[in-house]
């Protein structure tokens, strides 16, 4: 992703990656109930933020692009939270041009424990004689920085006040708001950039 960024102008503002520690992952075995180590997606994890909205179009035909030329296969692609269908079924086409065999359930946008907004991906790639899953999340700034906080007080506990639950859902309005307010300054500022590059042209 960094080479994307770097020589091809992807939109990538950060990435950070982790792979499990054995007491989480024995947690999650015991907490979810798997019964095997194939069954967990999350051993290996990527996490790829943008700054604004639009930015996770590019980003996201660039990311399964390269995951189709190394071979990887694609085995869940979920957009979580999100409203906005034209959006979603734009990335989904994206999925299923480099992907051909991937089978989707229709469904245009899940609603998961947290409401910030996430795209995610399962890859599974054969090294040796294992098969290695990895999940990859996809989101702006602000929506990564909503998780962490969400994750904080809410993520994993048996019970939630329900006072941090609906306020977490009310201030998730704001936050959708805010992150289409970046995208329209952005839009502006774009606009303002060739309205000055003409007008240096014409000079």
């Amino acid at each position: 992703m960094a080479i994307g960024r770097d020589e091809k102008q992807i939109p990538v503002y950060l990435t950070k990656w982790r792979v499990k520690s054995t007491d989480s992952i024995y947690l999650k075995t015991k907490r979810k109930n798997k019964a095997s180590l194939d069954e967990l997606t999350d051993i290996g994890g990527l996490r790829i933020l943008c700054m604004f909205e639009q930015d996770l179009v590019p980003v996201n035909e660039y990311l399964v692009g390269i995951l189709s030329d190394k071979d990887y296969k694609l085995l869940e692609f979920k957009v979580f939270n999100w409203h906005d269908e034209k959006f979603i079924r734009g990335l989904k086409n994206q999925v299923k041009e480099k992907f051909k065999n991937y089978k989707d359930d229709d469904q245009e946008s899940r609603k998961r424990q947290g409401s910030h907004k996430s795209v995610h991906y399962v890859v599974s790639r054969v090294v040796g004689d294992n098969t290695c899953k990895i999940e990859i999340q996809l989101r702006t700034l602000l929506q990564d920085v909503w998780a962490e906080l969400e994750h904080t007080l809410v993520y994993k506990k048996t019970s939630v006040h329900p006072h941090i639950r609906k306020s977490f859902d009310l201030l998730a309005r704001d936050l959708e708001t805010n992150d289409l307010l970046l995208t329209h300054l952005k839009d502006i500022s774009e606009e303002e950039q060739q309205i000055e590059s003409i007008a240096l042209e014409g000079v």
